[in-house]
């Protein structure tokens, strides 16, 4: 289809909420604090990895705002540890155009809770000139192309379009680049949405989140705003044979809390007062900080980081049906959005569930290995190859060229 596409829509409006919860108690609820390499010698924090987030607009107090995050939380300022960049779409100056209010709280939230899940990964924003489409594909265009980006963060979504297919090799891993995850918010409509419904993007879905009294996870549910279900437009992926047979792509893949009345606390807009957040925009900048943390790892072991298509969603697909499964996910079972309920197992309101991350990152690290479930294996052979979907390489290296 020509540009300029529809408007992507803002995700789950900013406001003050009652409950929500500081860097520290998400980090112990998801395991995140108890993440180490090399036998307990190297903290878990996404050093020497780059997250990409794409956001819209200037934020001309994000600086700021990061700042009274760190001081809040007692997390790493910028410096000699790690990086934080701004840029523009192409690379250059950021956008002229100052952020909207919702623009403005989506770029803080999503850089502090990245930050605050991998505080030593470095941090590259690159702000595109409006939610078009015509400009978020450059600034994504951009991003992948910078050395040492590793994940892509998007927290933006849309309803899915009849040209969307052939935009998938905009979430792909350029020719002589390591590795790229992108990861996409599923929305906070209850429907499918673009670009969490690529094959090549790890999609979020959102969850209400319970913790103990001693900050520890108790329990999730699914949160009735959580973007998901079966694409109109992309056939189902081989990595989700196991989990569902419709032919279709369904999202999400995996889940974080997001509901507003279990938000996440941020500062914004220059702001000494403290605000709480929800929305599925939230967890997708997490997850890609739980990629980089794995991604470290992988380093440590002398291998490349993932790749969407190639390593990061059917490694996290390889789990179901093994006993790593319950181990690696927290599964949600109760709750849903308008159209679905989750249950045991998959399903398209939380996908595979929330990370139990101290055993999920070095799964995916390479410290962590399964068999192939039997199951699994015959569930494939027994498909026929013209009802696979068709995934050549060259499509998947293939750029959009009107992005550059």
């Amino acid at each position: 289809m020509p540009w300029p596409f529809p408007l992507f829509e803002p995700l789950e409006p900013r406001r003050l909420l009652s409950v929500s919860y500081t860097p520290a108690q998400i980090q112990a609820a998801y395991g995140f604090n108890q993440i180490t390499f090399d036998n307990g010698t190297v903290p878990g924090n996404g050093a020497g990895q780059t997250i990409a987030l794409i956001e819209v607009d200037n934020d001309a107090t994000i600086n700021t705002d990061l700042s009274n995050f760190d001081s809040a939380f007692n997390l790493p300022n910028p410096g000699s540890s790690w990086s934080f960049t701004v840029v523009g779409q192409k690379g250059g100056a950021p956008p002229s155009t100052p952020a909207s209010l919702d623009e403005s709280a989506e770029t803080a939230l999503d850089v502090e809770w990245a930050h605050a899940i991998a505080p030593a990964a470095n941090i590259l924003v690159v702000e595109a000139n409006s939610s078009f489409d015509s400009d978020l594909f450059p600034a994504i265009y951009y991003a992948r192309a910078v050395p040492g980006v590793s994940v892509i963060s998007m927290s933006y979504s849309r309803a899915e379009l009849p040209g969307d297919i052939d935009t998938n090799g905009n979430y792909t891993t350029p020719a002589q680049h390591t590795g790229i995850t992108y990861v996409a918010a599923s929305g906070d409509s209850g429907s499918v949405s673009y670009p969490s419904s690529s094959p090549n993007v790890v999609g979020v879905g959102g969850t209400s989140l319970t913790l103990a009294p001693n900050n520890t996870y108790a329990s999730e549910t699914a949160w009735s705003g959580s973007g998901g279900g079966y694409s109109s437009v992309e056939s189902e992926p081989a990595y989700q044979y196991a989990v569902q047979s419709t032919g279709q792509r369904s999202t999400p893949d995996v889940a974080y809390d997001a509901d507003p009345n279990t938000g996440l606390d941020f500062y914004f807009q220059g702001s000494s007062q403290l605000y709480r957040v929800g929305g599925t925009s939230a967890g997708a900048p997490q997850w890609a900080a739980l990629f980089a943390i794995a991604d470290q790892g992988r380093a440590l072991n002398g291998l490349d980081t993932l790749d969407s298509s190639t390593d990061t969603l059917p490694m996290l697909y390889a789990l179901y049906d093994t006993s790593l499964y319950n181990s690696a996910f927290h599964d949600i079972t109760t709750g849903g959005n308008s159209s679905y309920s989750a249950t045991t197992g998959y399903d398209p309101v939380t996908g595979l569930g929330s990370p139990q991350a101290n055993v999920l990152v070095q799964y995916l690290a390479g410290n962590i290995t399964i068999p192939e479930p039997a199951s699994i294996t015959i569930a494939l052979a027994a498909i026929p190859l013209l009802l696979r979907p068709a995934r050549t390489a060259a499509r998947l290296k293939a750029p959009l060229a009107d992005a550059q």
